[in-house]
């Protein structure tokens, strides 16, 4: 067995289970008579939808670069844009990861150095800072 062997069944044995987890945190987050419907957990749900994203995005080129045979297949395959759209996704994904990050950071700052305007500060935060995320890192990388 060859090492990139192992790293393809390690790849295949993790992803599904991660995708799975992201999953059911959303269902639980999300359901019907959640408990979690805080500032914190719109971030969270906002940095989840992300990741399923990025998981889509950069599985299918990983799959590709370890089995070119499977390249084979799509001789007659040409899409540029396809390539583009996927190329800029894995640059995006992180980068909104990360400023969603730091208003998760934030949003936690400000529940424990003001708890009682917490509520009202992130009431008004809350869309920015989705919106924000998504769009900046949307713009630079496009």
């Amino acid at each position: 067995m060859y090492p990139i062997d192992a790293i393809l069944i390690i790849n295949c044995l993790y992803l599904p289970f991660l995708i799975t987890l992201s999953v059911v945190e959303l269902w639980l987050i999300l359901r019907p008579g959640s408990q979690f419907k805080s500032s914190f957990y719109s971030l969270f749900v906002a940095s989840v939808i992300v990741d399923l994203i990025f998981f889509a995005t950069t599985v299918y080129e990983f799959r590709f670069s370890l089995f070119p045979l499977v390249n084979g297949i799509f001789d007659g395959y040409d899409c540029g844009l396809c390539s583009k759209i996927r190329v800029t996704l894995s640059f995006v994904c992180p980068f909104t990861q990360d400023l969603l990050n730091c208003f998760i950071a934030l949003n936690r700052f400000t529940s424990i150095y003001r708890p009682i305007q917490h509520s009202s500060i992130w009431k008004r935060l809350l869309p920015f800072s989705i919106c924000f995320s998504y769009f900046v890192s949307i713009a630079i990388f496009t």
